[in-house]
């Protein structure tokens, strides 16, 4: 649970006879550490080794190197924003997130006063936080516990007493407020803000607070410090692409923060996704020679299937075409063979179909496709009757005369 997760609560109650309804008002308070999971109470894991003559010349392991001293800023008659730094070195432990500690000290000899950890993880790169539900005219003192990759941690140095004192309703914030020219979108990650603010003589500002947060979401600003009071812009990074962000701006000395600033919105860049496929290695030589040979293959093979199938098509076709053109002229024999020729006998009669060639001529005629019967003659004498005698007649046709 977040501290946005506080707020009115309500909850419903029905049945068959009727309906209740409740509310009531849920605090999220900071997440109160045992002795035992205390950040400054957990002993190192990796414990310092003696140095001797030998080990000169080596190169030294990585070491957790501590946030320094926090500077606290009040921002209301609850809340403190505390602020931090990293010295830099080569020898660190990289860091995964910070957890900011307090302990209400205005009852030094209060056994239960012991520290508090808010439950934010802040991110290596954020170095303030603000802390809320504090109580007016009391004590502060606060430390940052950085945990770093390997999963041990190491404690800031104690603040100095910090007195949250309450204001009157009627005292007039005296530092000046700060105002936002323009916002300027640099990349998918970074917005970049430009402000002026008019210096009131007497006050001096040791520099500017950057808030800022998703414009659509409900939550806490984060906050973004710039020291010195002559810096006139800022590059707010790690931001997400294509999202709105809300900015306004406070300047702060030792003692207070200002009022803020009117508020600005600025969006990121959307994230541009490439489509194209990364560009392929070159190949050795040995493999672009045998992917040439691989295609020519293939394009040898596709061509010569193609040419076997042409050749196919057109010798099928030659073939039907000569079948076609010698039809016609074998076309009377094909239709009635020598054995059409024939004679039926029945009670003494002869029929005979004669089916001449194309064009057959007999003694310089044409013979035409004539029907012949032949049968006995019954005038024929007795003593002739055994000689069988038979009469032909052209039924078709009794001209006797023939046409060239």
């Amino acid at each position: 649970m977040q501290k946005n997760h506080a707020g009115m609560v309500q909850c419903f109650a029905s049945n068959e006879v009727s309906t209740d309804c409740g509310n009531f008002s849920m605090p999220v308070l900071p997440k109160q550490i045992s002795g035992v999971q205390d950040y400054a109470s957990t002993t190192s894991k990796h414990k310092k080794k003696k140095h001797n003559k030998n080990s000169r010349g080596r190169v030294h392991a990585a070491h957790m190197i501590p946030p320094t001293k926090p500077n606290v800023t009040r921002l209301s008659d609850e809340s403190v924003v505390v602020r931090w730094k990293v010295p830099s070195s080569d020898n660190s432990l990289p860091i995964k997130f910070f957890k900011v500690q307090y302990r209400d000290i205005s009852r030094e000899n209060d056994a239960s006063s012991t520290w508090l950890t808010a439950n934010t993880d802040i991110a290596p790169h954020i170095t303030s936080f603000d802390v809320t539900s504090l109580k007016p005219d009391h004590t502060y003192r606060f430390r940052i516990a950085a945990v770093y990759s390997n999963d041990d941690n190491k404690p800031s140095p104690k603040s100095d007493a910090f007195h949250l004192k309450r204001l009157d309703f009627e005292t007039r914030n005296p530092l000046p407020i700060p105002i936002i020219t323009k916002t300027e979108t640099i990349n998918e990650t970074s917005i970049k803000v430009y402000w002026e603010y008019t210096p009131i003589p007497n006050i001096t500002i040791n520099g500017f607070f950057v808030n800022y947060m998703p414009a659509t979401i409900s939550g806490d600003y984060t906050k973004a410090t710039v020291d010195g009071q002559h810096i006139r812009s800022y590059i707010i990074s790690h931001l997400d692409p294509g999202t709105i962000y809300e900015i306004k701006m406070q300047t702060f000395d030792s003692k207070l923060a200002s009022d803020f600033s009117q508020k600005m919105h600025e969006k990121t860049t959307a994230l541009i996704i490439e489509t194209t496929s990364a560009p392929l290695a070159k190949k050795s030589g040995q493999e672009q020679t045998a992917s040439v040979n691989i295609y020519v293959i293939i394009i040898g093979a596709v061509i010569g299937v193609a040419l076997l199938i042409i050749v196919i098509i057109v010798v099928i076709v030659g073939r039907n075409w000569k079948k076609k053109k010698e039809a016609p002229r074998n076309g009377n024999n094909d239709k009635q063979p020598t054995e059409d020729h024939h004679i039926q006998v029945e009670n003494n009669e002869y029929d005979y179909r004669v089916m001449p060639s194309k064009n057959a001529r007999a003694n310089g005629c044409v013979i035409s496709a004539n029907h012949i019967t032949i049968r006995s003659n019954p005038l024929a004498d007795a003593d002739n009757k055994n000689q069988n005698m038979i009469e032909m007649s052209c039924l078709p046709s009794q001209n006797n005369n023939c046409s060239t």
